[in-house]
């Protein structure tokens, strides 16, 4: 940091620092104060200008996006672009600011294929298996290859175990399982659901107390189950096989596309797992 303050290596020390916190603190006392340390001498450094500057984004030729930035009390911006409005070919995007400060960017470029995807292993693994619960039946299983075309009725219970591995340890892992149109997750939790649908949601297949880890059995402590997808959160994750379970109610008629649950790490997205792809139809 005092030989090249403005190396790229530099966030990313800062990033590690981060990330080997386990609940939010390092391994004693010690690493505690090194590391607030070494993390407030970069912010020192890094953040020494306040912002003060107009940021512009230009794509072949044509201004998407400027905005002024001034002081360190602001939100992020984000400007989403569809496909469609994309100028074909190759074209150049340039990114700039005009005044002082440091400007945080990301750019990201998302698609999907049309047809149902195989399942992707970037350092971890994950399966879907859906049951229809009231006729205790298997459905389909999500996994390597992508599955033929199922059926459900409306109004129907569907039961979802997402079993995923984890080959070591994992800081900060999150597990995104997008819903399907026509269908809704059921929260147990409420007060207004019935009792029938409270069952258990969480195991480790490996036995074993984490007691540095803070958790027996399961290692995610936060849900988010909305509209769209189911989100689940582990601060710090020893190796094992684990399973998460959750149920859906067909509520829709159609034919909609179920996509990938992905499994990833927040802040090194390049190293995930997604299960395969599929159909479903539910019949009114």
């Amino acid at each position: 940091m005092k030989l090249e303050p403005e190396s790229e290596y530099v966030a990313k020390f800062a990033r590690y620092l981060l990330n080997a916190r386990v609940n939010g603190r390092w391994r004693n006392t010690y690493e505690n104060a090194r590391a607030l340390d070494g993390l407030v001498e970069i912010s020192l450094r890094k953040e020494a200008t306040p912002p003060d500057y107009a940021a512009q984004v230009v794509l072949a030729g044509k201004e998407l996006f400027k905005e002024m930035f001034k002081g360190y009390q602001y939100k992020p911006q984000q400007k989403n672009i569809p496909m469609a409005e994309l100028p074909p070919g190759l074209n150049e995007i340039t990114v700039s600011k005009d005044g002082k400060g440091t400007l945080y960017y990301t750019l990201s470029y998302t698609y999907r294929m049309k047809e149902p995807q195989p399942a992707r292993h970037e350092g971890f693994s994950i399966k879907r298996m859906v049951r229809d619960q009231e006729r205790d039946k298997e459905i389909v299983i999500y996994q390597d290859d992508p599955q033929k075309e199922v059926e459900v009725n409306s109004g129907d219970i569907l039961e979802v175990v997402l079993e995923f591995n984890v080959p070591q340890t994992a800081y900060h892992l999150v597990i995104d399982d997008p819903v399907p149109a026509g269908m809704e997750a059921i929260d147990a939790s409420l007060k207004t659901t019935s009792t029938r649908y409270d069952f258990p949601s969480q195991q480790r297949q490996s036995r074993g107390y984490d007691d540095a880890f803070g958790y027996y059995g399961s290692p995610i402590n936060h849900t988010e189950l909305r509209d769209e997808r189911v989100a689940l959160f582990g601060d710090a994750v020893r190796p094992g096989i684990y399973t998460y379970r959750y149920l859906l109610r067909a509520t829709s008629g159609g034919r909609y596309m179920w996509p990938a649950a992905k499994i990833s790490l927040m802040y090194e997205p390049e190293q995930f797992g997604t299960c395969a792809e599929g159909m479903i139809v539910v019949e009114e």
